[in-house]
């Protein structure tokens, strides 16, 4: 019977470890985890040297959606502009990794496995398993873009991509 006790107690605080080990762990929704990957491709950092630039600009997201309350997947909607609809295929690419209706099937046989790399790597980010790259970034965006910004926000992580830039506050 002693024996029995100390099984069963090793057994619920191996449990009740795993339980709460669980609970720290962030909720991720499959949501922002497509959304993020769509903005990421979009934006032209869906190849592998250009894995700093995605996780960049999750960075960029996720802060701007904590401040204003909202999911990071709503945010990147009304954030980036590949959210605008000039490239259907784009918003047609999902989680399961079937082929979007408007894209070549020839040419999606050796891309699917590039689309889920990237949903791997997104949702890595957010799960907080790959390092954060440029927290001081605040908003991101072409040249074009950092016109825009105020006068008190200067350049940050400049050897990061030549077509996305980084912003953050002084």
């Amino acid at each position: 019977m002693t024996r029995f006790l100390i099984v069963f107690g090793l057994l619920w605080l191996v449990l009740a470890s795993s339980l709460r080990a669980g609970a720290d762990a962030p909720h991720v929704r499959r949501a922002d985890v497509v959304t993020l990957s769509q903005m990421c491709l979009g934006e032209r950092s869906a190849r592998d040297e250009h894995r700093d630039t995605c996780t960049a600009m999750i960075g960029v997201i996720h802060r701007r959606a904590a401040a204003r309350g909202v999911r990071p997947a709503t945010h990147a909607r009304h954030y980036s502009a590949v959210f605008n609809g000039s490239r259907p295929w784009l918003l047609e690419l999902n989680a399961h990794g079937t082929r979007p209706p408007s894209w070549p099937a020839a040419s999606w046989t050796q891309r699917r496995p590039q689309w889920l790399a990237l949903m791997r790597h997104v949702e890595g980010v957010l799960m907080g398993d790959v390092d954060p790259v440029c927290e001081d970034a605040w908003h991101f965006g072409s040249v074009d873009d950092g016109r825009n910004v105020p006068e008190s926000w200067e350049r940050v992580c400049p050897d990061l991509d030549d077509r996305q830039l980084f912003w953050g506050r002084r």
